[in-house]
């Protein structure tokens, strides 16, 4: 049985498999990097169709009101993303990404995916890391098992490097969240001793800040009534305050030379960022990432020279102010530690262990994980009274199994007793705001009399599966809740069943995007598309051939070579599609260019609006190194040279309303087209 192992990330995420005994990583059907391959990003039209991952993100710049970034660090709790009026719990978001990987991981085998290993942060409460199960669920795997990141890192690490016994610091930071966690390794037992963390610090915080920075200085640059909160205009800012910091993990400096613009609006900026700027900007985020170090060695009960190896996982740890932060407290990291795939390689790990991977290595075999409580477990007392308040059972970083109870005097008046579960962090959140209730349960019948007492008893088994029980020391009337991290549900069966059929039919046309390459010739769909030569639409060709004038005459780049070795068929689509525009990136010397059949019809707007398509289209076949994912500023230019600016502005308004993509693969393969030869 194969498992899957998903580190599913807040900004983007990986997996990995094993396979003969080796860990692979899986690639993306979609594009080739170093970093994370899928980002978790997700795109939706006004119809409900959406896309996933990479396309996803490049067509976020024209859809910006129907992308959602970062939903991780919304999961698990009841707030609703709003898409085009439509309410989605962000685990429905998750198990659109997670399907992504699904799909992608099914390509990269040749076989079906049904199980897998998903981690979360340590420092996840109930609450969150059973949404992260449900969005499996919904995504059509079964989750045999949560992992929280740093333990995955640490396996993943220590099983292959780690001799003798040794306490280990993992650090762990990504785009969302920050775990710190110690752990001590000996002989194959990987045991926490303490976790601290924070579930809303992480490398999007450091974009922000640097995004904060753009903004003010492109208003003292073009003025303070500058209008910079514009959607596309601030995806755009977004988008280059991420690109800062990724260079500045290695750079001393960053030049900024850039120009953020609209359909009416166009504004630019020029500017540099060192690293001393940037260590200041980021300063309130290191402050609090030191804070939850001390205080996982607090957890421990250790001192920072007690700490044998540091682990840092994530991109953000790569930044070198995060660096030295880690080399100043305790000391200087572990080299050879791939901060993007250790996480989904323990992951991995865990799954083949977990599924009885016959070719499991023998540094895995006897890998075992004693965990802790990543927070503490409370008792509400006092209700109805001045001094209602939440009473420590079983504190944070208590290793399990474990087993804690308490007496409680109960009034002579009462015949029943309230048992509310509570999970938060205690100490920096006394009162019931910002702590979680797990359950509740009455416990009815007691017996009338003066003094009466009942035992509260919480209890963790070795899964992190909690029982608390109440009984009465006369009667010996007893109730029990258990609170299960391997199948209760945070999500609502009837949307559960609602997104599960949901992501069933977004698979279904997603397979086939997935199961084929970025950019197919269309000649390659002859088996499946009916092709039908006509002279009705020759006007397209005359479009086509005023794109080719506009490029030739503005562009200021010798592109006769180009035009004299390639030839071009248009192809009209006569059922509904989603795609603007796409080309067949085939090299040449024929290029196949799909047409939307929005427009179809023969008027002076449309011929306008398929000129600058054309343009679009033709310049990614002129340099492919430019990408797709959203009109480059020399379009822009060459639309305003040409006199076709008007046409620009229309198909941003359609990109910008969720209506339309252009130049992706979301199409359908099995659709009728007019096909235009133009000679």
């Amino acid at each position: 049985m194969k498992v899957l192992g998903i580190d599913l990330g807040t900004s983007s995420s990986s997996a990995a498999i094993m396979l003969d005994g080796e860990i692979k990583i899986i690639p993306s059907s979609e594009k080739t990097t170093s970093n994370k391959p899928f980002p978790s990003v997700v795109t939706f039209f006004e119809d409900g169709s959406c896309l996933i991952g990479e396309s996803a993100l490049e067509h976020s710049f024209y859809n910006p009101r129907g992308t959602v970034f970062n939903s991780k660090r919304l999961i698990g709790s009841y707030h609703r993303i709003d898409v085009f009026g439509k309410q989605h719990l962000p685990q429905f978001i998750s198990a659109l990404i997670l399907m992504k990987i699904k799909l992608s991981a099914e390509k990269f085998l040749g076989e079906q995916v049904t199980k897998a290993v998903i981690t979360v942060p340590a420092y996840f409460n109930d609450g969150q890391r059973q949404a992260t199960r449900d969005a499996g669920r919904i995504a059509g795997l079964d989750v045999i098992h949560i992992l929280t990141e740093p333990v995955a890192a640490a396996i993943a690490y220590g099983a292959k490097v780690l001799k003798g016994r040794l306490k280990i610091l993992v650090f762990d930071m990504g785009a969302g969240t920050l775990d710190v966690s110690i752990i001590e390794f000996s002989d194959g037992l990987f045991e926490v001793l303490a976790t601290s963390g924070n579930t809303k610090l992480g490398g999007i915080d450091m974009d922000e800040e640097i995004e904060l920075f753009l903004i003010n200085e492109t208003r003292k640059q073009n003025g303070e009534f500058t209008k910079l909160d514009d959607e596309l205009i601030r995806i755009q800012i977004k988008k280059l305050a991420e690109e800062i910091k990724i260079k500045l993990a290695t750079n001393d400096a960053v030049e900024i030379d850039q120009t953020f613009s609209n359909s009416s609006l166009e504004y630019h900026l020029a500017t540099k960022i060192t690293q001393e700027q940037f260590r200041k900007m980021i300063g309130a985020i290191l402050v609090k990432s030191e804070t939850c170090v001390y205080d996982a060695l607090k957890g421990a009960k250790l001192t920072p020279d007690e700490i044998d190896k540091v682990i840092l996982v994530g991109g953000p740890t790569k930044i070198s102010a995060v660096k030295e932060l880690l080399t100043n407290v305790i000391k200087t990291s572990e080299e050879g530690v791939d901060p993007y795939f250790v996480v989904a390689s323990g992951a991995a790990i865990e799954g083949a262990i977990l599924g009885d991977e016959r070719n499991l290595p023998v540094l895995y075999q006897g890998i075992t994980v004693v965990n802790v409580t990543p927070l503490d477990l409370g008792e509400a007392i006092g209700q109805n009274s001045p001094n209602y308040r939440i009473k420590l059972m079983i504190p944070k970083n208590t290793p399990y199994p474990t087993e804690h109870t308490e007496r409680f005097y109960v009034k002579p008046s009462v015949d029943k007793c309230p048992i509310e579960i509570w999970q938060g962090d205690f100490d920096n959140s006394s009162s019931f705001h910002g702590n979680v209730r797990l359950g509740d349960f009455m416990l009815e019948g007691l017996t009338p009399m003066d003094e009466k007492y009942v035992d509260v008893t919480y209890s963790l088994d070795a899964d992190g599966i909690l029982r608390v029980t109440a009984k009465e020391i006369i009667s010996k009337i007893k109730k029990e809740l258990l609170i299960t991290r391997a199948g209760d549900q945070i999500t609502p069966p009837p949307e559960l069943e609602y997104y599960e059929n949901e992501v069933k039919k977004t698979e279904k046309r997603h397979r086939r995007d997935v199961l084929s390459p970025y950019e197919i010739p269309i000649s390659g769909y002859d088996e499946v598309v009916s092709s039908v030569e006509s002279n009705e639409y020759r006007w397209m060709c005359e479009c086509l051939n005023d794109a080719k004038n506009i490029i030739k005459t503005y562009h200021g780049f010798d592109c006769g070579a180009f035009f004299t070795s390639s030839s071009f068929v248009l192809f009209l689509q006569l059922d509904k599609q989603y795609a603007y525009a796409y080309i067949g990136m085939t090299g040449g010397p024929i290029y196949y260019i799909g047409i939307h059949n929005a427009l179809s019809e023969n008027n002076e707007r449309n011929k306008r609006m398929l000129t600058i398509v054309l343009v679009h289209e033709l310049l990614h076949a002129i340099h492919p190194d430019w990408g797709h994912d959203r009109i480059n500023p020399e379009e822009r230019r060459l639309a305003n040279l040409a006199n076709h600016y008007d046409a620009l502005h229309d198909m941003e308004i359609l990109f910008l309303s969720g209506k339309m993509a252009m130049c992706n693969n979301h199409y359908d393969q099995s659709g009728k087209y007019v096909q235009i030869r133009c000679e």
